[in-house]
Parts: structure tokens; C-alpha cells; sequence
């Protein structure tokens, strides 16, 4: 049975290590707890506010990851909580 995970992070102008994969593949849950800041996501350290997939305050974002993806987030200014749920496939 697979092992559930959860995970809070603060994200600021510094890209964070949100996920580092797993084996099997994981279920990645993603939800900016921030009212107001956005954040952006990128498969590598090298995500900015220009080149990330956008996740304005309070949205959510699900996806699959491959054994060897990566999950990296960043702010344009400031900072700003993320809630992470992982669910090993």
C-alpha cells in the first residue's frame, strides 16, 4: 500500500525543492494556502516568474510525476505557503 505524504513549504524569490520523484511514479496535490501572492512552477531550480506554470493564491494543481521529475517553486516577490499532498502510484 502506498504511502501518503504531506508537506509544507514556504516559497520565496530563492526556486525550492518541492517534490524529487519517486521510483513508482507519484500523484502530486499542490495548493497555494496564500490569499493574494502567486507562485510558479518548474522542472528545474532554473523556474522564474517568467518561465513557470502559474498558481495564483488559493488555487490548486494535480499532476502525475515520472521516477525522475522534479517539482521546483518560486515567488516573484515576498512569500507565500504551499500545501503538498503525495501519493506514491
Amino acid at each position: 500500500m502506498p504511502v501518503i505524504t504531506t508537506a509544507n513549504y514556504t516559497v520565496t524569490t530563492t526556486a525550492s525543492l518541492i517534490c524529487d520523484g519517486d521510483p513508482a511514479g507519484i500523484r502530486l496535490h499542490i495548493h497555494n494556502t496564500d490569499n493574494t501572492t502567486p507562485m510558479y512552477f518548474g522542472a528545474t531550480s532554473a523556474v522564474t516568474s517568467s518561465t513557470g506554470y502559474r498558481v495564483d493564491g488559493k488555487d490548486k494543481l494535480s499532476f502525475n510525476l515520472s521516477a525522475s521529475q522534479q517539482v521546483w517553486a518560486i515567488t516573484a516577490s515576498g512569500s507565500a505557503t504551499i500545501s503538498v499532498l503525495r501519493i506514491p502510484q
